[in-house]
């Protein structure tokens, strides 16, 4: 109640309220004097959609892709920063990155509603202890929008996820151990981009904070914590080295393939790193299930959830 759940999640249409999305059927009767409460009005879940603001219509005056992402992400930049920064500025650990995670916020905001063509929904909440945030959708998943991606001299589309489908290092269901690959296959997607996302939130919160990082894909989860800190270091320089590259060819403004050569190397062995990560994971599993950084579930609400807690300075 206190976040506006209720509101969010069933068939509210006050208008000075968010719009029900018409996910869960419920009494209200139910729901007792919860409303009675007051609440921090900077915890309350939100709801971002192209349908907010004409967004969709805004978007058809552009013709690329990018440059309806460059759009939305100028737009959530302002948003997210409006919503969230209040609540930053309360962790020390995220006031003196609050830039950051603004900018990562934005850009996974967009890639939900732009990419997984669904509502993407975002929760913030702060108490003495840590900061949490989280952000969810239930559009077209990592598997379709992966598929989707076109290759270029960088990235081969499931070029990881076809190296760990040969492994079957774990004996788990197809399906489950496919949900699990494509998570994988997504941080290493988003460790070869240009701009900072997924990826480097992760890296960002268990490095810099010793911090949580959670990523859910229908049935699978994975759960990144400072126990990786040997591989993720190894994971994070590189993953520099390789955005250095990318800022370098940014300031020239020209077609530059002079770094293509060094990039593809970076890349491989980001590639080789992912792999050893990705054994490691699942020989804990083997191991011992109950304390493995891998959680498989049996969930309705299919979708993508990426939740964080960063602790308090």
């Amino acid at each position: 109640m206190s976040s506006d759940f209720f509101n969010i999640s069933g068939d509210n249409a006050n208008p000075y309220f968010p719009h029900g999305r018409n996910i869960l059927q419920f009494d209200k009767r139910y729901l007792g004097d919860f409303s009675k409460k007051e609440i921090r009005p900077e915890h309350r879940v939100r709801c971002y959609s192209l349908n907010d603001n004409n967004l969709f219509k805004k978007l058809e005056e552009y013709e690329s892709e990018d440059e309806k992402r460059d759009y939305l992400i100028s737009e959530y930049t302002y948003i997210v920063r409006e919503h969230f920064q209040e609540l930053l500025f309360d962790n020390i650990n995220t006031s003196l990155k609050s830039d950051f995670y603004i900018e990562i916020l934005s850009e996974l905001i967009t890639n939900g509603v732009l990419h997984s063509k669904s509502n993407t929904f975002a929760l913030m909440f702060v108490n003495k202890f840590s900061t949490k945030f989280s952000i969810s959708d239930n559009g077209i998943g990592f598997e379709e929008s992966l598929n989707s991606k076109e290759e270029s001299f960088i990235y081969k589309p499931l070029e990881l996820k076809n190296k760990l489908d040969s492994f079957k290092i774990l004996n788990v269901n197809d399906k489950l151990l496919n949900n699990l690959n494509y998570i994988m296959e997504t941080l290493f997607f988003s460790s070869l981009k240009d701009r900072r996302g997924l990826f480097d939130l992760m890296t960002s919160v268990v490095l810099n904070s010793n911090g949580y990082f959670r990523l859910h894909s229908n049935n699978a989860q994975i759960i990144i914590s400072n126990r990786m800190r040997d591989e993720l270091n190894e994971l994070n320089i590189l993953r520099n080295n390789l955005f250095n590259l990318y800022k370098k060819i940014a300031i020239n403004k020209i077609e530059d393939t002079r770094y293509n050569e060094e990039m593809i190397s970076i890349k491989n062995d980001i590639l080789n790193f992912f792999v050893k990560f990705y054994h490691n994971l699942c020989n804990k599993y083997n191991n011992d299930f109950k304390y493995s950084s891998i959680r498989f579930y049996n969930v309705r609400f299919k979708g993508v959830h990426i939740e964080v807690e960063i602790p308090t300075a």
